[in-house]
C-alpha cells in the first residue's frame, strides 16, 4: 500500500533546483569539467538540488490528504510511520541533485548533459528499511542522426549483456512531454529524469528479457550491429548496473538507451558504482562517447543531407510522445466517432424480420439432407452390434481383497497398513470378514429374539 500511496502523489522534483550550487555540488561539477577538458565551449545550464520549504510543505499536505482516502485509511498507522521516514530521506535527497549541461566540440554531440540520480530504495516488502542511495549518475547527449529503432542496453542475470530493441512507446507513466518545447530534450531536466525512470519499470525490462529468451538475441539489424562491435561492448560492459550494485534482483537491469526523437537521437547511459571517483566518471563518459559514435556509424541511420532532406520534405513523422517505433494509429475525437456511427447506421441494409411461425413454415418448405432418425431401442441394438465386432470389454468386477478406509472411504490394499489419503489405519480383510460375520450373527439373534417374543405373547393370550 505504501508504493500505491507514493504513486498517487503529484510531485515534480524539478521545482527543487536552484542555479546556486553548494560546496559539495561545486566539487562534483569540477570533476566533470576535468573529464570534458578543452572540449567545453560554454556552460548552458547549471542547476543544483535545493530544499524549497514551501513546495515541501505542499507535498506533506498532499500525503496527509491521501491518507484520509478510504483505500489507505485502514493502514493509516503504518503508512504514517513510513511516510515520515520517507519525507526525512526526501529532504536529504535534494541536496544531492545536480544537473549540468555544456556546449562541447569534437564530440559526436554538440552538447553533453551530466546529472546525479539520488533515490530512496528498499527491498520489496521491506519499506521500513528504506535508505537514500546517492551512487547513481548519468550522461546523455543528442546526435544529429535519426535511428530507426529505440535500443536498450542491459545487464542480464546469469547471462552476457546485450542490446535489445524496444517496441512501441516508452512507459513514462503519467508524464507527457511538451510537444511545443523546441529546446533539445537532453537539456530538459524533467524529460531525462523520466526517461531514466522508465528504464526501471517492469514493462521496459520485459522487452529485454523477451528479446533474450524468445528471439535468441538477434534479428534486429541495429542491435546486431552493436553486438558485433567488440570495442563498444567492452566500454558498455564496464558500466555498473543495478544488478551489479545489488540494488535490484530482477532478471534485467537497463543502463543505456538509444532514443530516436524528432530529428535527432538521444543516447543516455547510467552507472551505479560506489562513490563518485574520477574513474567512475571516465568509464561512464567513455561508454556514452562510443555508444553515440557507433550509432552515427550505423549505415541505416539518417544523417547529413539525407536527414536534412527528410526534414525539409516532411517525411519525418512528428512525435508528440517519445520514440514511437510501433504503427501510427489514427485518433478520433468523440464527435467524429458519433458521426461515423451515424453514417454506418444509415448505410446498413434493410434486413427482414420473421416471426416464429414464419420460421417454422420456412423450414418446412426447405429441402435438405434427409437424416435418419433412430429410436432408443435401435441405438441400443446398434451399440451391441458394434461391440460384438470390436474389442470385447468385460464387465467390471470389484476386487474383494480391497478394503475401504473407515474415515474417508478410499479403496485401499490391506498391505498398505494405512490410508494414503488421510493416514487412517486400515482394517484387514480378516477383520472385515469377521465384522461381516458378527453383523450376520447379530441379525440372526435379533430374529430369534423377535420369534421368542411372539411365542410369549401368544401363550399369554391363551
Amino acid at each position: 500500500m505504501f508504493e500505491k500511496l507514493l504513486s498517487a502523489l503529484e510531485f515534480d522534483s524539478t521545482k527543487f533546483f536552484s542555479s546556486e550550487l553548494s560546496t559539495e555540488q561545486e566539487k562534483i561539477k569540477k570533476q566533470v569539467d576535468e573529464i570534458l577538458g578543452d572540449n567545453i565551449e560554454s556552460e548552458i545550464k547549471i542547476l543544483g538540488g535545493k530544499l524549497d520549504v514551501e513546495e515541501f510543505n505542499k507535498l506533506e499536505i498532499q500525503i496527509q490528504n491521501h491518507l484520509q482516502n478510504p483505500i489507505f485509511k485502514p493502514y493509516e498507522g503504518d503508512l504514517t510511520k513510513l511516510t515520515e521516514k520517507w519525507l526525512l530521506h526526501k529532504k536529504n535527497e535534494f541536496i544531492h541533485h545536480l544537473f549540468l549541461v555544456w556546449k562541447v566540440k569534437d564530440f559526436p554531440f554538440s552538447s553533453v548533459t551530466f546529472f546525479t540520480v539520488p533515490q530512496i530504495d528498499w527491498q520489496e516488502g521491506k519499506a521500513d528499511r528504506m535508505k537514500l542511495n546517492t551512487d547513481k549518475i548519468a550522461f546523455c547527449g543528442e546526435i544529429e542522426a535519426l535511428a530507426n529503432r529505440t535500443v536498450l542496453y542491459a545487464k542480464i542475470s546469469k547471462a552476457d549483456p546485450l542490446f535489445a530493441p524496444h517496441i512501441g512507446n516508452l512507459d513514462l507513466a503519467s508524464y507527457k512531454p511538451d510537444a511545443a518545447d523546441q529546446t533539445p530534450k537532453s537539456h530538459n531536466l524533467r524529460f531525462v529524469k523520466e526517461i531514466l525512470s522508465s528504464l526501471e519499470r517492469k514493462s521496459t525490462q520485459n522487452q529485454v528479457t523477451r528479446y533474450d529468451s524468445q528471439y535468441e538475441r538477434h534479428g534486429e539489424p541495429i542491435c546486431d550491429y552493436f553486438m558485433q562491435n567488440d570495442n563498444l561492448k567492452r566500454s558498455m560492459n564496464k558500466l555498473t548496473s543495478a544488478l551489479d550494485s545489488k540494488r535490484q534482483t530482477s532478471n534485467a537491469a537497463i543502463c543505456g538507451i538509444l532514443l530516436p526523437l524528432l530529428n535527432t537521437s538521444m543516447v543516455l547511459i547510467s552507472d551505479e558504482s560506489s562513490g563518485l571517483t574520477a574513474n567512475k566518471l571516465e568509464t561512464a563518459f567513455e561508454a556514452l562517447l562510443k555508444f553515440a559514435a557507433t550509432t552515427y556509424q550505423f549505415p541505416n541511420v539518417k544523417k547529413g543531407p539525407e536527414l536534412s532532406q527528410a526534414i525539409n520534405t516532411g517525411s519525418l513523422t512528428p512525435q508528440t510522445s517519445v520514440a514511437s517505433t510501433g504503427p501510427q494509429l489514427q485518433v478520433w475525437t468523440e464527435e467524429e466517432l458519433v458521426a461515423e456511427a451515424t453514417k454506418r447506421a444509415s448505410a446498413e441494409p434493410d434486413l427482414s424480420v420473421w416471426t416464429e411461425e414464419e420460421l417454422i413454415e420456412e423450414s418446412k418448405n426447405r429441402t435438405g439432407v434427409n437424416l435418419p432418425t433412430w429410436t432408443e431401442e435401435e441405438l441400443e441394438e446398434e451399440r451391441k452390434r458394434k461391440m460384438g465386432t470390436g474389442m470385447n470389454v468385460p464387465d467390471w468386477i470389484p476386487d474383494e481383497s480391497l478394503v475401504q478406509c473407515p474415515k474417508c472411504h478410499y479403496t485401499c490394499k490391506p498391505e498398505w497398513g494405512s490410508c494414503p489419503m488421510c493416514d487412517t489405519p486400515l482394517p484387514s480383510v480378516n477383520t472385515t470378514e469377521a465384522e461381516s460375520e458378527l453383523e450376520s450373527n447379530d441379525e440372526d439373534l435379533e430374529e430369534e429374539k423377535e420369534d421368542v417374543e411372539e411365542d410369549s405373547n401368544e401363550d399369554n393370550e391363551e
